[in-house]
């Protein structure tokens, strides 16, 4: 399933291009130049980044595994 269409089962009105944005200025908000995959390393503070991505972004049925997945996503497409 793409992106667009999970945010929308999930009743997100963001587009993907701010999502996406969303998630790039968190992780580096709160955690500035460590690889995402250390923050999938630790999986208390990831649940916490994925509830402060639910609040920021007003849709808090978000699971943690689209927020985790299209961070990872991000670093590897290099936009991270």
């Amino acid at each position: 399933m793409k992106l667009e269409e999970e945010l929308e089962s999930c009743h997100c009105s963001m587009s993907t291009d701010d999502f996406r944005a969303l998630l790039r200025s968190t992780f580096k908000e709160f955690y500035g130049d460590m690889p995402d995959e250390r923050l999938l390393y630790r999986p208390t503070e990831a649940l916490g980044f994925c509830g402060i991505i639910r609040q920021r972004c007003l849709c808090l049925g978000l699971p943690e595994e689209l927020i985790l997945r299209t961070l990872a996503n991000l670093r590897k497409r290099s936009e991270l």
